[in-house]
């Protein structure tokens, strides 16, 4: 690692996705979507594919009978309907193993999308799929995942570790960055740039070419400032606005569903 650096602390060990689709075309085509999200993001994953819902529920069975509880990211894209499994059916019996799977439902019609609920499904998502749409849904659970997680920086002076979620926003002074909590704050010479690239997954938004912050403190948007939860007042860019809100929205939306 370099002098100066940053790394997240405590991540997770194994990202792993569950595709289960009965119709092959559709199965080969999510699960190439799911490689390009996380090709994108530079995220590991370990992406499986299933084309009928029982041989998930047995792979699952045996895996946790085999190694207990899974300490790492669980994600099943599903079809809400196939032959001989409905996606309730199948929400039910993943509860039983993975009680906290990220279950993604999908399917060609929005009727269907409010029966996911009924298994705590955290998103749904309308086929044909959009690779935007299940980029931002990952990039929700990261967010939720990354409420445990620190940020460890190292400058030439030394090395310091913050939690994510005490974070408020970062700005860009000159040659140097500083980060800003409700207790303290840190001076970095690391780039906001460089910071931008490594906390986009969790939940960090470049308003201004200043200004870093994070979602999960945004109080309000008023005639292009955004106040944060410590009572700070930022200039978010024209050109950026129209991109927070939507984040925003999707972030708040599935914080409610979750």
């Amino acid at each position: 690692m370099s002098q100066h650096a940053l790394e997240i602390l405590d991540s997770v060990q194994t990202i792993r996705v569950m595709v289960c689709e009965d119709a092959e075309e559709q199965l080969s085509k999510m699960v190439e979507a799911v490689y390009e999200v996380a090709k994108r993001n530079k995220w590991d994953v370990i992406v499986e594919a299933y084309s009928e819902p029982q041989t998930l529920l047995a792979e699952i069975k045996t895996r946790k009978e085999v190694n207990g509880i899974s300490d790492g990211i669980d994600i099943v894209l599903a079809d809400i309907r196939m032959p001989d499994m409905d996606g309730i059916t199948l929400g039910r019996k993943l509860r039983c193993d993975l009680p906290n799977v990220y279950l993604i439902f999908t399917t060609a019609y929005a009727e269907y999308a409010i029966q996911g609920y009924e298994t705590q499904a955290f998103r749904y998502l309308l086929k044909p799929v959009a690779s935007d749409k299940l980029e931002q849904i990952m990039r929700d659970i990261f967010r939720i995942e990354s409420k445990n997680k620190s940020l460890l920086i190292k400058n030439t002076d030394g090395e310091y570790i913050t939690a994510l979620h005490d974070i408020i926003y970062l700005s860009a002074e000159d040659k140097y960055v500083i980060i800003h909590t409700a207790a303290q704050q840190w001076l970095s010479r690391i780039s906001l740039q460089e910071y931008e690239s490594v906390l986009l997954p969790y939940g960090f938004y470049r308003i201004h070419r200043k200004f870093l912050v994070n979602m999960m403190h945004h109080k309000s948007l008023q005639n292009g400032k955004i106040f944060m939860s410590d009572g700070s007042i930022l200039l978010i860019s024209r050109r950026k606005e129209p991109s927070y809100r939507q984040q925003l929205y999707d972030m708040l939306e599935g914080r409610l569903i979750r």
